[in-house]
């Protein structure tokens, strides 16, 4: 399951698309969760887009990101 939680721009082009995600390994503190957060940074390119990065995160270290795409932060 991959749910698409928000957006938030970034600089010119620049995209983060954040996605609630099952069974994912946070960056940050290398647990295993049943959980998480998935960040993709795009860039846009013309008609077409560029995936740059590809990141998870625990439910408690993806909360910043989380809030700022559903618009709480």
């Amino acid at each position: 399951m991959r749910e698409l939680v928000g957006k938030i721009a970034r600089n010119r082009g620049l995209l983060e698309e954040v996605y609630l995600t099952e069974h994912v390994r946070c960056v940050q503190c290398q647990k295993t969760a049943p959980m998480g957060i998935e960040v993709v940074t795009t860039k846009k390119e013309g008609t077409s887009k560029k995936i740059l990065k590809r990141a998870f995160y625990c439910r408690v270290h993806g909360g910043e990101y989380q809030s700022k795409a559903q618009g709480d932060g």
